[in-house]
């Protein structure tokens, strides 16, 4: 698969924001069948071993498919090869920037929908919103590359 055909969603500990976005986002490329693109997700400061069970909890509510999980830690070796880095705000964006990474953008800057927040610590109610931010956006995003590849 080329640079042009993966991308990869950023957010702090890849435990909520970025693996939801990452298993929306391959839903809807599953269901669409228009376009063939690697979709992973990454944290900037992971510290924990699986996805966060709020957050799996979205996923099955809304009829979103998992598979296995594994948070990963972003390095500038591991992003080499993406097409594109999805920040899930422009902050972690400027900090990836900071740090050397190339193809970075935030979500809000692609689809103009605002920051994704981070729900951590937060109910089920805000794990519940946050996914449906990342719904729009991924469908947003899906649209973008249907242009593109």
């Amino acid at each position: 698969m080329s640079k042009q055909e993966s991308l990869c969603f950023v957010c702090t500990g890849n435990t909520c924001r970025s693996p939801m976005a990452q298993f929306i986002l391959k839903g809807k490329i599953f269901a669409d069948n228009s376009v063939n693109i690697r979709v992973t997700s990454f944290g900037t400061n992971v510290t924990d071993d699986k996805i966060n069970p709020m957050a799996k909890t979205s996923l099955k509510l809304n009829g979103v498919k998992m598979t296995k999980f594994v948070p990963k830690q972003i390095t500038l070796e591991k992003a080499k090869g993406f097409g594109a880095i999805v920040a899930m705000t422009d902050s972690i964006k400027r900090a990836l920037e900071k740090e050397g990474y190339e193809n970075v953008y935030s979500i809000n800057q692609l689809t103009k929908c605002g920051d994704i927040g981070d729900p951590y610590g937060k109910s089920q109610q805000d794990y519940n919103l946050c996914f449906s931010r990342i719904d729009e956006a991924c469908t947003i995003i899906l649209e973008m590359l249907k242009k593109v590849l």
